[in-house]
């Protein structure tokens, strides 16, 4: 499947315009990814390479070669099953990155690597259980506990990051729940995608706010 299709969903979802196109952003280059992520960075199958100049930004979005190209292979994303949302996951994970990194550089806004791994996570349980819905499955709970509670980190992460990524699953898993929940409920979703578009929208702070303040 095109790649393009993830971009494409998450901006629907989110109701954005981005004059940008992830594939053009593409590098399956890892000695490249090495070079511009720091000689001692364990080398993941996904990572968002960002370099600041003055007040420019360059980006790019490193994908394993084997990765990209079993994900090209594997269809339509309304036929996947669950078997294949491992590397879908992954995929979409440096999708989300490059979608609201662009967005948020176009709205002049800062965004703290947290703030990143947050909105990712959210967005891959908001992706997966869309197309959970459109397939007639409606596994939530086993959705959630897949992504938030049977995961591993990588051993290479530093504590330093370790740290944040263990604080990304955690206020996820929350703000995801609620929204599984809300899901389930209502027929009529606009309140349910008028939620996930003002939180997307909400900085680093104010995203923490939003979560914990739910009951």
């Amino acid at each position: 499947m095109p790649i393009a299709e993830l971009q494409s969903r998450l901006q629907s979802c989110y109701e954005l315009d981005l004059p940008y196109r992830v594939e053009d952003f593409l590098t399956t280059d890892r000695d490249l990814a090495r070079a511009l992520d720091g000689e001692h960075a364990h080398q993941p199958r996904e990572r968002l390479l960002l370099q600041e100049s003055g007040d420019e930004l360059s980006m790019s979005l490193y994908l394993d070669a084997e990765l990209l190209d079993g994900f090209r292979d594997s269809g339509s994303l309304a036929g996947t099953g669950r078997h294949q949302f491992a590397d879908l996951s992954l995929v979409l994970e440096g999708v989300s990155h490059f979608v609201y990194m662009a967005w948020c550089a176009g709205h002049e806004r800062e965004v703290s690597l947290l703030e990143l791994e947050l909105q990712a996570e959210v967005d891959k349980f908001v992706t997966l259980l869309l197309l959970q819905a459109e397939n007639d499955q409606y596994g939530i709970a086993e959705l959630h506990r897949w992504l938030f509670e049977d995961v591993h980190f990588a051993e290479t992460l530093d504590d330093e990051q370790r740290q944040r990524y263990v604080t990304a699953n955690r206020f996820a898993a929350r703000y995801c729940w609620m929204l599984g929940q809300d899901f389930r409920r209502r027929q009529d979703r606009q309140h349910w995608y008028k939620e996930l578009r003002r939180f997307y929208r909400l900085q680093h702070d104010a995203k923490l706010r939003r979560i914990t303040a739910l009951q």
